[in-house]
């Protein structure tokens, strides 16, 4: 049986599928509620396998992430490999205050919870428990200023990955939102590739991946609230790059 991973388990947002989409800049600071939402379908090669809906609020300088995955990979009749994922987040300047997440990784259960108490992180996962000083970041896709400096926790198994975010200039989105301009990100560290696709301020639209057997996870958005531009289009013009 093949696991649909990426070879360091594909972190998500948390999310991290990711993480979704019409943030711009650093987190809002105002005292009124601020909210987003996206909706993304997961396709493994061309199929598609699933959803990954993430939700943002802002209240009052807190940034609330809510996001929920599933996939299901089907053989005939069978369904091989299965992924569920749930994960809160809170934020504040840029660090997270609490996280709270679990998965069923093919039947592997992961939980990973944070708490940031003063200047102390408390890190606790079903193998470890840490204890950091430092401001933690994970994989916050939404928000493109947030994906440095290194490193990013994985909020499916609780550990801190290097990675280095390289921006590789203006692009169009793949798969059936092909023809749209954005601006395309990689993020690379061990066993890790991720190509992000942003508006020209900073809305995320789409994410792609390699698993470990070479196959290709790929974050269409499905739906966003505010409407991203790709939402606005009429049907007919997004049909037409399909």
């Amino acid at each position: 049986m093949h696991h649909y991973h990426n070879k360091s388990r594909y972190p998500l947002l948390c999310l991290s599928l990711l993480s979704l989409l019409v943030f711009s800049g650093s987190a809002s600071t105002a005292s009124t509620a601020d909210k987003n939402s996206w909706q993304f379908d997961v396709f493994l090669d061309d199929s598609k396998i699933g959803y990954h809906y993430f939700s943002r609020e802002t209240i009052d300088g807190t940034v609330h992430i809510s996001s929920e995955a599933e996939f299901n990979v089907r053989f005939m009749f069978f369904t091989v490999y299965h992924y569920r994922h749930s994960n809160q987040e809170q934020w504040r300047n840029g660090c997270l205050l609490k996280l709270q997440s679990r998965t069923d990784d093919n039947g592997d259960q992961l939980f990973v919870k944070l708490n940031r108490d003063r200047q102390q992180t408390h890190i606790e996962t079903a193998k470890s428990k840490t204890e950091l000083n430092e401001c933690i970041r994970s994989f916050s896709y939404w928000n493109l200023s947030q994906l440095e400096p290194s490193p990013l926790l994985n909020s499916q198994t609780g550990e801190l990955m290097d990675v280095s975010l390289r921006k590789l200039g203006k692009d169009t989105l793949p798969g059936q939102q092909a023809g749209i301009e954005t601006n395309r990100y990689q993020l690379v560290g061990k066993d890790i590739e991720i190509d992000l696709w942003y508006t020209q301020d900073n809305q995320w639209l789409a994410l792609q991946s390699t698993t470990e057997n070479g196959n290709r996870i790929r974050y269409q958005l499905k739906s966003s609230t505010p409407q991203t531009p790709l939402n606005s289009l009429p049907q007919q013009d997004r049909e037409q790059g399909q």
